[in-house]
């Protein structure tokens, strides 16, 4: 009844330290550094800005290009969670009239439509309607 169980009877009359040397490390250990993060807004900033940059596909009038994009950015503020949205709404609104801006491409209808979208998208997911 006292007897250890099978798998530790290997080591039932073992003396510690009397195994092999172990090796020596031959260069000191540097402990991993942690992965560069990417941060989630400049990934989401950089999908818009190719949205909207986008040239228009093969027999695509400019109409069609640009109404193509607006439904392909609908597509992405959707897959935002709220805070990403209201994010993304402020510092797209803040920037919209510097020329650097991704919206500065937009026409004034289109910029107001686009962002007008994101906040819409973004009090849907609040709950606010």
């Amino acid at each position: 009844m006292n007897e250890p169980e099978p798998s530790l009877r290997i080591l039932a009359n073992v003396a510690f330290g009397t195994g092999p040397a172990r090796p020596a490390r031959t260069a000191p250990r540097v402990p991993e550094t942690p992965k560069a993060t990417v941060k989630m807004h400049s990934i989401i900033e950089t999908e818009v800005a190719r949205i909207i940059e986008a040239q228009p596909e093969a027999g695509e009038s400019v109409q069609r290009a640009f109404d193509r994009k607006e439904q392909e950015l609908r597509a992405l503020f959707l897959s935002l969670t709220r805070a990403e949205s209201v994010a993304l709404h402020s510092k797209l609104s803040y920037d919209r009239e510097l020329a650097t801006s991704v919206l500065a491409r937009l026409t004034a209808e289109r910029r107001t439509r686009v962002l007008a979208r994101l906040a819409e998208v973004s009090s849907t997911k609040a709950g606010v309607r």
